[in-house]
């Protein structure tokens, strides 16, 4: 009886299967669904951003027409 291990043709295509699936393995990113920063990111960055929008609010209002009242009232 011929063993199947010992045939050269065969050992042959084993090691190129695994070549093969070694390949497509390392080839082929895995895709995560994570959110970057977790939950705490999102009211963070629109704290900040809303702060930078006051900020900009404001300037722009005080140095173009000199209003920063509710009422429209002119400050100076």
């Amino acid at each position: 009886m011929k063993k199947i291990f010992t045939n050269k043709n065969f050992i042959q295509k084993v090691i190129i299967a695994i070549i093969i699936m070694l390949l497509f393995t390392f080839s082929v990113p895995t895709r995560a669904q994570a959110d970057p920063g977790g939950v705490l990111l999102g009211p963070v960055f629109d704290l900040f951003s809303s702060i930078g929008d006051v900020i900009l609010a404001g300037l722009n209002a005080f140095l173009v027409d000199g209003e920063f009242t509710p009422d429209g009232r002119k400050l100076f």
